[in-house]
């Protein structure tokens, strides 16, 4: 497999998908490992949702197996964490692998080591997870997290929190074909008045959570 160390990511020049990779479609991204410090600069105001992952921002019938993310213990932006999210006043799906994973994609055999530490501005909709932001008729299963997921409101935001779906693994899990299945969430999550889920956030009645 490949490694790959100490990603940067920033929406200066616009876009709404961040990642190593930003936008995936009918892929396979396999035998991959990404360590070091991950940061993200949103000094621009985008407009819509933002996708915001590790690996991938947002992904189409894409299949992510046999991967792992190891960013725990790194100093971004004076913190002791690993991933450090300032948000705009927008929108955002947000996980240590993909923001967005949607239309039959799959992910299987992936170990998560890291700390989130994420500041939202106002109460628009989040989904945050350990592992994905949304996941949308696609299956998860045999993956591990190991870290700490901390949300907090920024300073002089009059944020309330109603709109944030915050899991240990998924945000948000929605689809009559979701599966989540053999999977471990082992991490600390820390908010202020956010109904927040060991495993998914919020799940839509349809979705199928097994083991």
């Amino acid at each position: 497999g490949h490694t790959i160390s100490n990603l940067s990511f920033s929406n200066e020049n616009g876009g709404n998908n961040f990642g190593l990779i930003g936008v995936a479609q009918n892929a396979t991204i396999e035998n991959l490992k990404i360590t070091g410090s991950v940061t993200y600069n949103f000094s621009a105001n985008n407009s819509g949702v933002l996708s915001i992952g590790v690996l991938l921002g947002r992904g189409d019938g894409v299949s992510i197996s046999n991967c792992e993310i190891d960013v725990t213990g790194v100093q971004v932006e004076g913190n002791s964490t690993a991933i450090a999210y300032s948000l705009p006043s927008t929108s955002a799906n947000i996980g240590l692998i993909v923001g967005n994973l949607r239309e039959g994609s799959s992910i299987s055999d992936v170990v998560l080591k890291g700390q989130m530490n994420i500041t939202l501005p106002a109460n628009y909709q989040y989904n945050i997870g350990g592992a994905v932001g949304v996941l949308s008729s696609s299956v998860i299963e045999r993956t591990l997290f190991f870290g700490a997921i901390t949300v907090q409101a920024a300073q002089g935001s009059s944020a309330t929190f109603d709109g944030v779906a915050l899991g240990g693994l998924i945000g948000f899990a929605q689809g009559d074909t979701t599966i989540v299945k053999d999977n471990v969430a082992s991490c600390t999550i820390s908010s202020s008045d956010i109904a927040a889920g060991a495993i998914i956030g919020q799940n839509s009645a349809n979705s199928s959570i097994l083991n």
